[in-house]
């Protein structure tokens, strides 16, 4: 993990909020070119070990509207009644001569007598969870020799969450090799990655549809499961003969959490492809020419239903999303250093390089409202359907150096500089000028390692190291987005809040309007200069260490999404607007 702006510096925009290096595991060489293998597998089980506390003695009902205004009265489900605040439940029996369409052991009434059983209290909350439990399996094998080695991995996840009909897996298939020629001048590396991961999700959050809210919610006289053991599996838990929900609100409300979790499905599947290739060739130890190819591609497909019935969307709804995302990455470098004199006191290294990255996205997203019957969860099914599709796609080209100098293995010098041009501060309309668009941005630090004066002999075995260092360095960022110099267009729609609202094309007439947000054609990137003052030591091979550092870090030119007055037709507008 890379802090500080004088250590992320040359990795460029992406690195301004500070870098984590990943290293992927290879191949490594075997005895006559053998193979190794492994394998593993474990198990996991999953509980919930808190939840929150809830009260259990009365049942629901109010006292607001009875006779005398004090006295709670039971208010039946089919009344729509919201809150737990009725007789208590020892208060209350059943009558099973009266048929219950949402309690199987009959209607709830006033006990005629003191003696009567009271009515059944449900622990709705505690009775849904289920135990998770989560699989993991692996296998690798790998080998080679000293000219060439590869590396072979599989793992799989299968997780069946504490929700019921909530799952989750994933399938990860990792390969890497590597090779070397010419008396190990020439190395070619490569590792391409296989990620398949998706499962079936559960709402959650504040809407009408989300278990939580009809789990905490659920007066204790009222039994979500309706008496089953998997009430999940069993349509008459949550559904009356006609279809409609069975829920303590009378069909209002909040969902039923079994109906949400069987009816209001999300389901994703996400492919990934994350493929390198290195490739360098050592002239001398002055001139190392090095070529690095990454790509990161990944197609992520989404699909979420509301049944008819559901409260969300009392009319059904699916959304259907697709999203392709593709990353490229590639460098040229040159890299070499050596001692400078006899003595090998003083060393010198460089990089020089440049850097060529590009992003795509493509979002589309697919609505339908509003379905013809029950059943049949399908954007075929749906009366009315709204496709909106986004692109997200820039590029940019950077050149970078830096130089070390060290003196004596103790006493060194860095520094850095990066150029870079972003096609995210391209104007459109405007004609193309390089400078419009590119920044630079420099570091250097210097760091003392003291150690080497103090335990100069080496005969201290406490002491690792001890490091006294010191840095100056400005790194800069791009917005976040692409499109920010400019003001873009979206479809129209109304919307009231409470209803699913109109969007267009609507009667087979489109319409656009300017975005909310208003772009900005001057801006710039935005920059941070940083100094840091630290020291850090290290003792007993390790097990003891401490790092301290001082630094001041000052942002100028933040790109933000300001706030300004809604009479300007924005509600924000991008702005480099404030100091950090």
């Amino acid at each position: 993990m890379l802090k500080g702006g004088a250590a992320t510096a040359l990795y460029g925009i992406d690195g301004a909020n500070g870098v984590i290096l990943i290293t992927t595991k290879k191949g490594r060489a075997m005895e006559k070119g053998s193979v190794y293998a492994n394998a593993g597998s474990s198990i996991t089980v999953s509980q919930v070990n808190k939840l929150p506390e809830l009260q259990s003695k009365y049942a629901q009902g109010t006292a607001w509207y009875s006779a005398d205004g004090f006295t709670p009265e039971y208010y039946d489900p089919s009344s729509g009644w919201l809150t737990s605040w009725g007789p208590s439940v020892d208060e209350l029996t059943y009558d099973s001569s009266v048929d219950n369409p949402y309690d199987q052991n009959g209607a709830v009434i006033l006990k005629p007598n003191a003696s009567d059983p009271s009515i059944n209290t449900y622990d709705n909350l505690g009775d849904f969870f289920r135990t998770g439990i989560t699989a993991k399996n692996n296998f690798t094998v790998g080998g080679g020799n000293k000219m060439a080695t590869y590396r072979l991995s599989v793992s799989d996840v299968r997780e069946s969450g504490i929700v019921p009909l909530n799952t989750f897996k994933r399938t990860n298939v990792n390969f890497a090799s590597g090779m070397n020629f010419f008396d190990d001048k020439l190395a070619l590396n490569t590792s391409i990655s296989y990620i398949n991961s998706g499962g079936r999700r559960i709402q959650q959050g504040s809407n009408l549809s989300g278990i939580m809210l009809g789990l905490l919610r659920t007066p204790v006289s009222f039994d979500n499961s309706n008496g089953f053991d998997k009430p999940w599996e069993n349509t008459e838990a949550y559904t009356f003969e006609d279809g409609s929900q069975r829920n303590y609100r009378g069909g209002g409300g909040y969902d039923n959490p079994f109906w949400s979790v069987a009816n209001n499905p999300f389901n994703d599947n996400v492919n990934r492809i994350i493929g390198n290739i290195q490739a360098s060739y050592e002239f001398s130890k002055w001139a190392t020419l090095g070529v690095n190819l990454g790509m990161d591609n990944f197609g992520d497909r989404r699909r979420q239903s509301y049944a008819i019935g559901s409260r969300a969307f009392p009319n059904g709804k699916i959304v259907e999303q697709f999203v392709n995302v593709s990353q490229t990455d590639a460098y040229l470098t040159l890299t070499g250093g050596d001692y400078l004199n006899d003595e090998k006191t003083v060393d010198l290294r460089y990089t020089v390089g440049i850097n060529a990255f590009s992003y795509s996205a493509d979002n589309l997203y697919t609505v339908g409202n509003g379905f013809g019957f029950s059943g049949f969860d399908n954007l075929a099914n749906a009366s009315t359907i709204n496709s909106t599709r986004e692109l997200n796609r820039y590029k940019s080209l950077s050149a970078f150096a830096s130089v070390d100098l060290g003196y004596r293995s103790m006493l060194y010098l860095t520094l850095t500089g990066r150029q870079d041009y972003d096609s995210r501060f391209i104007v459109p309309g405007q004609d193309f000028n390089a400078g419009d668009i590119g920044f630079g941005y420099p570091s250097v630090s210097t760091s003392f390692i003291f150690s080497e004066l103090i335990n100069k002999d080496k005969k201290n075995k406490k002491m690792d190291i001890a490091k006294l260092r010191l840095s100056w360095a400005q790194v800069a960022k791009a917005p976040g987005f692409s499109y920010a110099t400019s003001t873009v267009y979206s479809t129209s729609a109304v919307q009231d809040g409470w209803t699913n609202g109109y969007s267009f094309p609507y009667q087979g007439v489109s319409s656009f309007l300017l975005g909310n947000v208003q772009g900005n054609t001057g801006l710039v990137p935005e920059k941070s200069n940083e100094i840091e003052l630290g020291v850090n030591a290290s003792f007993f091979k390790r097990r003891l260490t401490f790092d301290v550092a001082y630094y001041y870090r000052k942002t100028t030119d933040a790109i933000l999404p300001a706030a300004i007055s809604p009479t300007t037709g924005f509600t924000d507008a991008i702005l480099n607007t404030g100091e950090l």
